[in-house]
């Protein structure tokens, strides 16, 4: 009878499981956001929005070890990096949106890594589009010998579809100066998207065609995109994968194909005001304003 009484002792007083630990409802709702999250990654289709409950980044700080989650959470961030803006006052503006900027590229480097670190951990292949997911944010933070990295380990991997994958290649090499290689990439991208994502690919293929001095085939691709509707929205898309100098670039441009002139002249001096552009990318804006300059006034 006392070894029975000493055996329950024993057990009762023994330290609590790591179930115990993390507790089961916790451990429920975790195991359900993260199958959420996959079919959300997967499909493309979030069904956990603010309003029906934590948004992405809440849930994965509730459940760091999810990896799914965790790429939910990165998209998300990578969302409001592209509803971030400068508003009317373009000088002021700008700057006040580089440390926010900043924060949220951190956020989803970090998602990502802890998502590669987990599915490493688990011996599970890593969500898809974990590694295009990083170069993505790389690029966006400026950081191109990073960002050619993971997009050579996405692309060795097929980690996404390989017009995404020739789009984002496009920029890295118009930003790395090959202007051959960006033309052929930008012009895969552009022809093999999907018709949702053509849009977009037209951006980059009118950025790259800026680059390569073809002016006139600039002006016929950015008109034709303004006549497409949803191009704002595209624009915007692009604008999160670019560093935010370069987002000035695509913005003064668009305005000045479009002949709103003020905008374009503000961006355009904001824009080389800026430290980031290289000196070649700084010549051919200050073409872009010179024009700009020698356009007559209206006569009323």
């Amino acid at each position: 009878m006392l070894a029975v009484v000493s055996l329950l002792v024993g057990v009762l007083a023994a330290p609590p499981s790591a179930w115990q630990r993390t507790g089961a409802r916790d451990f429920a709702e975790c195991e359900a956001a993260e199958r959420l999250a996959e079919e959300g990654h997967l499909t493309g289709f979030d069904r956990m929005s603010e309003q029906e409950g934590p948004t992405w980044n809440k849930r994965a700080r509730q459940c760091p070890n999810a990896p799914y989650v965790r790429m939910m959470a990165a998209k998300e961030s990578l969302v409001h990096v592209a509803t971030l803006g400068w508003g009317a006052e373009i000088g002021p503006g700008f700057e006040a949106i580089v440390k926010p900027h900043a924060e949220r590229l951190a956020e989803v480097v970090a998602h990502v890594d802890a998502a590669l670190a987990e599915s490493r951990r688990r011996g599970q292949r890593p969500p898809p589009q974990a590694h295009y997911f990083r170069a993505y944010a790389e690029l966006a933070a400026g950081r191109f010998a990073q960002a050619r990295v993971d997009w050579r380990k996405a692309c060795a991997t097929e980690d996404a579809e390989r017009w995404r994958l020739d789009r984002m290649g496009a920029v890295l090499e118009m930003l790395g100066g090959d202007l051959d290689a960006a033309v052929r990439l930008a012009r895969l991208a552009w022809t093999d998207a999907s018709r949702d994502e053509r849009l977009l690919s037209g951006y980059v293929w009118a950025l790259v065609l800026d680059r390569a001095g073809s002016p006139a085939e600039v002006r016929a691709v950015l008109q034709g995109l303004r006549d497409e509707g949803g191009h704002t929205m595209a624009r915007r898309a692009l604008e999160s994968l670019l560093p935010l100098h370069e987002r000035l670039y695509l913005e003064a441009l668009d305005h000045q194909v479009n002949g709103e002139t003020s905008n374009a002249l503000r961006l355009w001096e904001v824009y080389l005001a800026r430290p980031e552009p290289a000196e070649a990318d700084k010549a051919l804006a200050r073409r872009h304003l010179d024009e700009l300059h020698r356009v007559p006034p209206v006569v009323m």
